[in-house]
């Protein structure tokens, strides 16, 4: 028993120690061998929300000037709770905001409303929202989108419900 332990112990810090390698798509029609870190569709309309959970943080890319990142988390904890949302490019180039629409329980909604826009290359200055108060049962649609593209570029979104 004590070797079985031993060797499942060495195939976890195996597996842990090996390198990550992330993984790139290419346009095909491309003529240069730049590769670009991008998967496109994902999360680019509303309907296509990418579903998020309380307290995460996700790392994407600006693909474009009109490229959208759309998220959405509905509260179905009981309660009305209070969101945070902020969102900042991860390199010098670009400079992203949020947006956030409350849709309500019985179908009304608001309109998209916008934070200020993240501060060029300062991580510290983040797009935000803060202590939004979500009813219970209304979904909440996050969208991130760039406000000054200059190439793809990476950006770090945090979503926080307490």
């Amino acid at each position: 028993m004590r070797i079985k332990t031993i060797v499942s112990a060495l195939l976890v810090a195996a597996t842990i120690s090996l390198p990550y390698t992330p993984t790139y798509a290419q346009d095909a029609g491309s003529d240069n061998e730049i590769v670009t870190p991008f998967v496109h569709g994902l999360g680019d309309t509303r309907e296509d929300a990418i579903d998020v959970l309380p307290n995460q943080m996700l790392n994407l890319f600006v693909q474009g000037p009109d490229d959208e990142d759309w998220f959405k988390w509905t509260n179905d904890t009981g309660s009305p709770k209070y969101i945070s949302s902020w969102v900042y490019s991860r390199n010098n180039y670009n400079n992203v905001n949020v947006g956030v629409i409350v849709k309500y329980a019985n179908g009304k909604e608001t309109n998209l409303l916008l934070a200020e826009p993240s501060e060029l290359g300062n991580i510290g200055n983040p797009s935000m929202f803060d202590n939004l108060i979500v009813p219970e049962d209304a979904t909440v649609y996050l969208r991130v989108k760039a406000v000054t593209f200059t190439e793809i570029g990476p950006y770090e979104f945090n979503f926080w419900a307490v």
